[in-house]
């Protein structure tokens, strides 16, 4: 069964995705959003002050290791 574009099934309680079709979708539609917000300064503090994830111990270091 398909719900707007996410593929899903369900029994009773429990829902089953498709979770790379979902998260394809999603990441889509956060960098479509985060084109469309570029000039709302409110919204781009916010997103600033998230938190960063790192795809590595040693980028996290290389982020946070001073370079004096």
């Amino acid at each position: 069964m398909t719900i707007g574009s996410v593929k899903y099934m369900q029994n009773g309680d429990i829902l089953t995705i498709d979770v790379n079709f979902f998260c394809e979708n999603m990441i889509n539609a956060v960098e479509k959003w985060m084109i469309d917000i570029k000039d709302d300064k409110g919204k781009c503090a916010k997103i600033s002050a998230m938190l960063i994830v790192h795809e590595s111990l040693e980028s996290m270091y290389a982020a946070h290791t001073p370079t004096h």
